[in-house]
C-alpha cells in the first residue's frame, strides 16, 4: 500500500504536457506586454500562487537558460498570501481563487500581470479556462491598461493558438488512452498466467528445501565431530613449540652474557690505563697553578698601589676643575662688564659727536650773529627745551614699548586661556565616537581661538550634527562661536518634543539677532538707539536617523556633500558629480546666514535625503577651499576652490575615517606651504 501510495504521489507531481503549453503561453504573455520602464529593471520576475509546487517547477524548466525583455528571469514560489512580492508576472493556482479579491488588494500598488487557472471573478487580467470548456483564454484588456500595462497584437494571435493546441492535445489524448486500456488488458491476461506458474514452482521448492534442511544437520553434527578432533592436535602441537622456542631463547641469552663479559674486561684495562695518564697530568697543572698563584698575589700589590696613585690624581684633578670654572665665571663677568662699558662708551661718543656738531653750528652762528645775542640766548634756550623733549619723548617711547610688551605677553595668555574655554565647551571626542564611531573632524584654527565651530547633541532617537563658520575669527569668531553654541543648548534642552532642521535654524536666528540687537538699516540709531550689526554664521546642520538611515538637512549659505555608490533620494536641490566608481551630491543651502539679512523674513528649507550603509556625509566651511597656495615660487598662489576639494573627497571616500582625516590635513599643509593660513578651517565627514 505505502509503495503504490508513494507511486502515486510521484504521478501526481509530474509535469503533465498541459502544464508545458501552459507554462510555454506564460513565457509568451511576458514578451507581448510591454510594463513601465522596461528599461529600468535588472531582472523580469514570474511569482507563483500555490501550495502546488507542478507549475512553479513548468514555468522554472520553461524559462531555464532564457531571457524576458533582455533580462534574467527569476521564478519565485509563494505559499501565501502574505509572502507575495513584486513581481511582473504572478500566476495563482486553481486552488486560491476564492481568495482572488484578497490577492488583488495585496497587489494593487504593484505593477503585476495577474494570470488565474479556471476562475470566474471579473478582476483577473489572463485566465486560463478549463480544458472541458468552449474558451480557453481570456484576455482582460481594460483590466491590463488600469494597471499601465499595454498588450501588443501578437498575444491575441498567440492565445487562439494556444486554443487550437490544447483541442489537438485532447483528441490525441483519447486515442492514447483507448490504446493504453488495450495494453493494459492484454498485460493482466499474462500476469494472471505467470502467477499461475510461480505458484507451482513454489511447491517444487518448498519440498526441495525441505531435503536441503536435513542434509544440513547430518553435515553440522559431522563438522562438530572433525572439529574437537582438530583443537586437540593443535593443542599438543602448540605445547612442543613452546618448548623447543624457550630452549632456543636460553642458548641466546647465554651466548650474549659471555660476550658482554668480554667487553667490559676490555674497558676495564682502557679505564686504567686513562687513569694513570689524567693523574700525571693532574700533578703537572697543580704545580703550574701554584706558580699562577703566586703571580696574582705580585700582580694585586702592584693593583693597590696604582689605585692608591689614581685617588690621589683624583683629588688634584677636581682641585684644578674647582679652579677652572672659578676663573672661567671671573672671566665671563669681566667680559660683561667690558661689554657693557664699550657700549656704554659708544653711546656717550656717538652722543659727544651729536653734541661737537651742534656745538659747531652753534659757534657758526654765533660767530656770524655775534651782533644778536640776545636772540642767540632765546635760540640756545629752545634748543635746551627741545633736547628735554627729545630725551622725555624717548623715555616716553621706551615705557610705551615695554607697556606693549607686557599688553601683548597678558592678551597671549589670556587667548590661549580662551583656547581652554572654546576647547570644553566643543563636544569632546569620546562623546561623538560613543554614537558615531564612523567619523572624523579637521578643525584648524587661522589664529589661536577660531570662529569655526561644531556642535553634537543626542536626542531620544535621532543624532544631532552642525558645522558652523562664524563672522570673522580669532576672538571676535571665537566670542560668536561659543554664542553659537550656547543658543544651540538652550534649543535643544528648551523645546519640547522633536522639531525638524530647519526649525532649529529659525529658532537659532532669531535668539541670535535678538542677543545681539541687530536692526536693520530701515531702523537707524537716530530712531532705536541700537547701530546695525550684521554679525552671524554660515551652517550646516544634520539631524542623523541611524535605525531608518534618513538624514535631515538644513543649510545657511554652507552646502552639504555625500559621496555614494548607489542613488540617493533628496527632497531638495542638488547637482551630481561623477566619476568611474562613486557619485558626489552636492546639497544645496538656502543663500542667507543665521542673523540679520534681508531675507531674515524668509523661512529656512528642511531637506530629507534617504541614504545607503556606505555613503559618506561630508559638512565643511568654506576655510579649506579658499586657502592660497599650490605654487612654491608664488607669493600669493591661487585658490584651492570647492571643484579640486570635491575630486578629494570622492578619491577619499572609500578610505577608513582616520586616512580620510590625515590625507585631508597633509594635502590641506601641502597646498599652503610656506604661506599664511587665510581661514578658520574645518571639514567633518561620517557614514551613518
Amino acid at each position: 500500500m505505502v509503495i503504490l501510495f508513494a507511486l502515486t504521489t510521484a504521478y501526481a507531481q509530474e509535469i503533465t504536457l498541459r502544464d508545458r503549453i501552459k507554462a510555454e503561453h506564460i513565457f509568451n504573455f511576458g514578451l507581448n506586454i510591454k510594463w513601465k520602464k522596461d528599461k529600468k529593471f535588472k531582472k523580469f520576475t514570474i511569482g507563483v500562487l500555490g501550495k502546488d509546487s507542478v507549475m512553479y517547477k513548468a514555468i522554472k524548466a520553461s524559462c531555464r537558460f532564457r531571457l524576458l525583455k533582455w533580462k534574467p528571469i527569476e521564478v519565485v514560489k509563494f505559499n501565501s498570501i502574505k509572502e507575495i512580492t513584486e513581481t511582473h508576472m504572478l500566476y495563482v493556482n486553481y486552488n486560491m481563487n476564492d481568495s482572488i479579491d484578497v490577492i488583488t488588494e495585496n497587489i494593487i500598488n504593484y505593477n503585476t500581470l495577474l494570470i488565474t487557472d479556471s476562475c470566474r471573478n471579473n478582476k483577473t487580467m489572463i485566465n486560463f479556462f478549463p480544458p472541458n470548456s468552449i474558451r480557453k483564454v481570456e484576455i482582460n484588456d481594460q483590466n491590463i491598461k488600469n494597471k499601465g500595462m499595454k498588450v501588443l497584437p501578437l498575444l491575441y494571435m498567440i492565445a487562439k493558438k494556444y486554443e487550437e493546441d490544447w483541442q489537438g492535445l485532447y483528441k490525441k489524448s483519447e486515442e492514447e488512452l483507448k490504446l493504453e486500456k488495450e495494453k493494459f488488458e492484454e498485460q493482466s491476461k499474462i500476469l494472471a498466467q505467470q502467477q499461475q506458474e510461480i505458484a507451482l514452482r513454489k511447491k517444487n521448492i518448498d519440498s526441495l528445501n525441505a531435503g536441503i534442511v536435513q542434509q544440513k544437520k547430518e553435515l553440522e553434527i559431522q563438522k562438530q565431530s572433525l572439529a574437537k578432533l582438530t583443537d586437540d592436535v593443535k593443542e599438543k602441537e602448540t605445547s612442543l613449540f613452546d618448548k623447543v622456542q624457550q630452549l632456543f631463547k636460553q642458548e641466546q641469552k647465554i651466548n650474549v652474557q659471555e660476550g658482554k663479559i668480554l667487553n667490559q674486561q676490555k674497558d676495564i684495562k682502557e679505564q686504567e690505563d686513562k687513569i694513570k695518564i689524567q693523574e700525571a697530568a693532574v700533578g703537572k697543572q697543580q704545580a703550574e697553578l701554584a706558580l699562577q698563584q703566586d703571580e696574582i698575589e705580585k700582580g694585586k700589590s702592584l693593583i693597590e698601589q696604582q689605585q692608591s696613585t689614581l685617588t690621589k690624581n683624583l683629588v688634584q684633578i677636581k682641585k684644578q676643575q674647582l679652579i677652572l670654572y672659578f676663573f672661567i665665571v671671573v672671566f665671563l663677568l669681566i667680559f660683561v662688564m667690558i661689554f657693557f662699558i664699550y657700549r656704554s662708551y659708544k653711546i656717550k661718543k656717538r652722543a659727544n659727536r651729536e653734541l661737537q656738531i651742534k656745538n659747531s653750528e652753534i659757534l657758526q652762528q654765533k660767530e656770524e650773529i655775534e651782533s644778536q645775542r640776545d636772540n642767540l640766548k632765546e635760540l640756545n634756550e629752545e634748543l635746551y627745551q627741545q633736547k628735554e623733549e627729545i630725551v622725555s619723548q624717548r623715555d616716553e617711547i621706551e615705557k610705551q614699548k615695554n607697556e606693549t610688551e607686557i599688553l601683548h605677553a597678558e592678551l597671549t595668555s589670556s587667548i590661549q586661556y580662551a583656547l581652554r574655554i572654546q576647547s570644553a565647551i566643543l563636544p569632546p571626542a569620546k562623546y561623538i565616537q560613543e554614537y558615531l564611531p564612523l567619523h572624523f573632524i579637521l578643525y584648524k584654527p587661522r589664529d589661536i581661538v577660531s570662529g569655526d565651530f561644531y556642535w553634537f547633541y543626542k536626542g531620544k532617537r535621532k543624532l544631532y550634527f552642525v558645522a558652523a563658520d562664524c563672522t570673522g575669527h580669532g576672538v571676535p569668531g571665537a566670542i560668536m562661536s561659543m554664542m553659537g553654541t550656547a543658543l544651540l543648548n538652550e534649543i535643544a534642552n528648551t523645546v519640547p518634543g522633536e522639531i525638524n532642521a530647519a526649525e532649529i535654524l529659525n529658532l537659532l536666528r532669531d535668539n541670535l539677532i535678538k542677543s545681539l540687537h541687530q536692526v536693520s538699516s530701515f531702523y537707524s540709531e537716530a530712531k532705536t538707539g541700537m547701530t546695525e550689526v550684521k554679525d552671524g554664521m554660515d551652517i550646516t546642520l544634520c539631524i542623523i536617523d541611524r535605525e531608518n538611515r534618513k538624514l535631515q538637512f538644513a543649510g545657511a549659505n554652507n552646502p552639504l556633500y555625500i559621496v555614494s555608490k548607489d542613488e540617493i533620494k533628496c527632497s531638495g536641490n542638488y547637482t551630481k558629480k561623477e566619476s568611474a566608481s562613486v557619485c558626489l551630491y552636492d546639497i544645496k543651502p538656502d543663500k542667507m546666514p543665521v542673523g540679520l539679512h534681508v531675507k531674515d523674513n524668509s523661512v529656512f528649507t528642511n531637506i530629507e535625503i534617504d541614504i545607503h550603509e556606505n555613503a559618506s556625509v561630508y559638512m565643511l566651511s568654506d576655510g579649506y577651499q579658499d586657502q592660497f597656495g599650490g605654487n612654491k615660487n608664488s607669493e600669493t598662489g591661487k585658490k584651492f576652490k570647492a571643484t579640486r576639494l570635491k575630486d578629494l573627497l570622492m578619491f577619499v571616500n572609500e578610505k577608513s575615517m582616520e586616512e580620510q582625516f590625515s590625507i585631508l590635513s597633509d594635502e590641506f599643509d601641502k597646498w599652503k606651504g610656506k604661506l599664511s593660513q587665510v581661514d578658520d578651517v574645518l571639514v567633518i565627514g561620517f557614514k551613518v
